[in-house]
Parts: structure tokens; sequence; C-alpha cells
């Protein structure tokens, strides 16, 4: 049955492409129908729903990344998109031996511009895991006795000389920087468990943790350790889940959502170290085997939103010419993924298939890849639980039937 509802849906005769889009005018908005937004007045039934999950499709398999071979010995490798980056572009921190680094790279042009935007952290020895925000004014990294901090008025501007957080235990943590609910948090591991808790840097040479931590993220093993955190970042630009990796391998994951009870499901098993990376549109930028690796896949995030308030739902989809679409499914529930035959065999169907229901598309057309789609909450005190969705991407640039891939699930949760 779900093998018709999809390809019953894009495969028909003369426009293959659903008929809320015009396939020549990409930029037209996607829309939500008042119909499906109703559907999730039944939220209410699907609290306790199962916390299973299926990873993203991976379109396209592991390469080195040329671009970014100037960066030699790599430590790690993340991205975040400032102010000022074009189309195509993000920036970039590293750490090369203990050297940190931050530059330009240019995705769409194959090309990475170092800067000397990071010289004032590197004067000690140890540094390692350059980690910024998501505003460009913050950055974290690890060295042996803690993890230090530094800010700068905004992107371009060379960073202070760095401090140490305080209530952060030890060093080499993987730290990293997010947001949720709008606040500055910090996230590091402790081994079994991801971390995540408020930082305060009211005062910038003295910034420091306060409330309490809490478990984002566990190990998938009874042994070994969950690491190398990079926050998933929603259109809101809050935490929406995690790319990380898990020394049983060690392996890449990808985590969607921040409930512990939710485990990060394998991206990629390699039989060599794999960690310590970054997501750049639709590219999982890692390093491996002393270099730096990517892969493409498509990939969704969810949103946790109160009631009357707005769902943002973010995805990115393998293209070579920054046109894709995204089809947005929801369920009542995830199950146990499901192959599909080919075209549609690139990652898996993880949603109930007996509800199986399009929300919504989203477009995708830049070179970054990304793209959302936005719809308000009914104002009602009832609307509270968790549903199912899923997304199919495709490079409408190639031929049909298109080169296809399954986005990882996700869940909206309305609280």
């Amino acid at each position: 049955m779900v093998w018709r509802n999809v390809v019953g849906r894009f495969a028909r005769g003369a426009n293959p492409l659903p008929t809320c889009f015009d396939n020549h005018n990409l930029h037209s908005q996607p829309l939500v129908s008042m119909k499906n937004r109703n559907l999730l007045l039944t939220l209410p039934m699907l609290a306790g729903i199962a916390t299973a999950q299926t990873a993203p499709g991976v379109a396209r398999a592991e390469a080195a990344v040329t671009a970014l071979s100037a960066i030699t010995s790599p430590g790690n490798i993340n991205f975040v998109k400032l102010p000022g980056d074009g189309p195509g572009v993000w920036t970039g921190s590293a750490t090369s031996g203990t050297t940190l680094l931050i530059g330009k790279y240019d995705q769409a042009n194959g090309t990475w511009t170092a800067t000397t935007e990071a010289a004032a952290l590197n004067p000690d020895s140890g540094n390692f895991g350059l980690m910024l925000d998501q505003t460009g004014k913050y950055c974290v990294f690890d060295r042996a006795d803690a993890v230090y901090f530094s800010s700068r008025s905004g992107p371009g501007v060379a960073f202070a000389a760095p401090v140490k957080v305080t209530g952060v235990p030890g060093g080499y943590v993987d730290p990293a920087l997010c947001y949720n609910g709008g606040k500055l948090q910090i996230i590091w591991t402790t081994g079994s468990s991801i971390m995540m808790q408020e930082l305060d840097v009211s005062v910038l040479s003295a910034p420091t943790v306060v409330g309490t931590a809490a478990v984002i993220a566990n190990r998938t093993q009874a042994s070994g350790s969950i690491h190398s955190p990079s926050p998933v970042v929603g259109p809101d630009g809050d935490i929406e889940g995690l790319f990380c990796a898990e020394s049983t391998g060690t392996d890449l994951y990808f985590k969607a959502g921040i409930d512990p009870a939710d485990a990060p499901i394998l991206m990629a098993d390699y039989p060599s170290w794999a960690n310590n990376g970054g997501i750049a549109g639709a590219h999982f930028v890692y390093v491996r085997s002393a270099a730096i690796q990517d892969f493409e896949a498509g990939w969704l995030t969810g949103d946790v939103e109160a009631t009357a308030g707005t769902v943002d739902i973010g995805a990115a989809a393998p293209s070579k010419s920054g046109k894709a679409l995204t089809l947005v499914f929801l369920s009542d529930t995830v199950v146990a993924p499901v192959t599909l035959p080919a075209p549609f065999d690139v990652g898996a169907l993880g949603l109930n298939a007996s509800v199986f229901i399009m929300l919504g598309a989203i477009a995708h057309t830049t070179a970054d890849q990304t793209g959302s789609i936005s719809f308000k909450l009914p104002n009602d005190p009832l609307l509270k639980g968790k549903i199912a969705i899923q997304g199919l991407s495709f490079d409408t640039a190639s031929a049909f039937p298109y080169t296809w891939a399954w986005t990882n699930t996700a869940h909206i949760v309305v609280q």
C-alpha cells in the first residue's frame, strides 16, 4: 500500500511532481494544507509512541574532501552558516595538529580559505576540537585541564584570548555550543552520555554553566563511549538533534531529537576511527584515516513547540545543482525500517504504512541544499503529544525517476 501511495503520487505521465508545486518555479512557497494541519489534533492520542528511528539515506558514498586537504593532521572539522556566507559557503572551524583554525569552506566551488580569526586561541599546546555557535560570536574548545571559551563582537573579527569554563568537568570532553529555547547551551560527553547545560556568558571573562545538566543522548552499546557531538540545528536556530560518533569502530551516528529515550541511529560503520565532524548542507563531513572525508545524505529535523506556537521543519537534500524537493509525510508512529524497491531504496521508510499522509513539501533552491516549512499550531491546551514525520527528497535536476533519498524519521512534539 505504501508503494502505491509513493509511486502513484509521483510516477505518472507528464507531471511527476506533486500538484502543489510548479515544476518550473521551485521558489514558490510550499503549503501545509488545513486538512493535514488539522490531523495534528490527534496528537493527544499519540503520546508514548515507539522511540525507534530511521537514519538519513546516504545518497553518495564516502569520498575525500579535496578542498579540505590543506588542513593537515586534522583532528576535527565543523561548520556553521553565518551572515555573509554566500550560497554553498560555510564558516568552518577545525583542528590541525594542535592548531585551531577558522576558514571559509566554499562547498559549491571546492575551496577552503583560511583566516586569522583563531590566532589568539593558539599560544598554548594541546588545543583540540574548535566549535563555533550559530551566531559566530562564541567558541569553545578542549585542552587537557578544562574546556575553554572565547568571544568576539561578530563574524569576521578575531577571537579574544580564551578563558576556562567553570562547571564542566575536566578537559577533552568534546564541547560544542548550541541554543535551546533561545538560550545558549554547552554540550559535552561523559563517555556514556552526551550532556547539555545552559552557559551563562553575561561576564565574558567568567563563563559558567547554570542550572542542571540534562542527558540528551546515551551510547548505544554497553561499553565504549559516545562522543564528538555536533548539534543539528533547526530553522528556528534551536538544537534538534546530533551528528556524533561512538567508539565501537568508530562509527558515525545521527540522532533526530534530544530526548534521551530516542537512541542515536547508525549511519556509517567503519573499521577505522571516524569522528569529530559536522554537517554542511547535505554533506556529512568528518575525520577518518588522517583525512577529512564526507558523504551526502537527506536529513530532516522535527520541532518541539507549545500550543499556539510555530512548528519549523527543516531538511537538506543532496543535489548537484541546488534544485531539489523534500516531501514531508506524517504518521501515527515510527516502525522498523523498511527498504523499498528501486529507486526508493536509498535509505528506508520508517513510518507506519497504514497512516501515511503528506504534510507538505520543502523546496531546496540554493547551493546550501537546505530548506524549511513552517505552520502555526492551534491554541488548544489539549493539543499535546508526539507525531512521527519523515521526508523523501529528490534531485529535480536529475533524470526521472530522479535521484531519491529517504530522510531520517523525526518528531513534532507539542508540549
